[in-house]
C-alpha cells in the first residue's frame, strides 16, 4: 500500500513538474518569437501577459470566428482573441501547410497580432484585414530563416494580399478598378 501511494505521489509530481516545464518551454519560446518580432519590425514587447495558447479544430474555430455558417471547407490555422489574450492553433495544419514547424508558424503570427494589439496598432488601422499584411510579412520571414520549419508554411502571395486588404467604398477588396473613382 505504501508503495503504491509512493508511486502514485512520484506520478503525480513528475506530471505535474513536466505540464510545468512545458509551459515554461513555450513561454522560453513565445520571448525568443517576441525578440525576433522587435528585431524586424517597430514593435516593441512591454512586459504584458504573454497570451494563452490553445489548440483547437479548424471546424471549432470557424464556428467561432464567422456569423452565421462558416464555409466549407474552412481552412483557419490559427487566430488571436485580442479580448481574452488568447492564441488558438489547430490541431493539424491546413491543407496547404506541412506539419514540420506548422504550430510554430502559426504561433509566431499570432504573435505579431499579440504585438500589434499591445503597441496600439490595432486602433490605428482602416480595418482588421490590415493587421494581418505585417503578420504575414514577419511569420514568411520567420519560417525562412528557420530550416526546422517546412517552406509549405510560408504564405502565397496572392492569399496574403486578398487577406490583409480592406474592403473599399465599391466593396472590392482593397482593388480599384480603373477609372472606377
Amino acid at each position: 500500500m505504501i508503495r503504491l501511494l509512493v508511486l502514485v505521489t512520484f506520478i503525480s509530481l513528475s506530471f505535474f513538474g513536466l505540464m510545468g516545464s512545458v509551459d515554461t518551454q513555450q513561454q522560453k519560446l513565445m520571448l525568443e518569437m517576441i525578440d525576433f518580432i522587435e528585431e524586424n519590425s517597430d514593435y516593441k514587447y512591454d512586459g504584458s501577459p504573454l497570451p494563452t495558447v490553445h489548440t483547437a479544430t479548424s471546424k471549432h474555430m470557424c464556428k467561432v470566428l464567422f456569423v452565421g455558417e462558416p464555409p466549407d471547407p474552412c481552412h483557419i490555422a490559427g487566430y488571436y482573441n485580442d479580448d481574452t489574450n488568447e492564441i488558438f492553433i489547430a490541431d493539424k495544419p491546413t491543407e496547404h501547410m506541412h506539419w514540420k514547424g506548422f504550430r510554430e508558424s502559426v504561433l509566431m503570427h499570432e504573435l505579431v497580432h499579440f504585438m500589434q494589439k499591445i503597441n496600439g496598432t490595432y486602433e490605428t488601422v482602416d480595418c482588421k484585414q490590415a493587421l494581418e499584411g505585417p503578420a504575414f510579412q514577419i511569420q514568411d520571414k520567420y519560417t525562412k530563416e528557420n530550416d526546422h520549419i517546412h517552406e509549405k508554411n510560408e504564405n502565397d502571395p496572392l492569399f496574403a494580399l486578398m487577406a490583409s486588404s480592406c474592403p473599399n467604398f465599391s466593396g472590392a477588396m482593397g482593388i480599384e478598378l480603373l477609372g472606377g473613382g
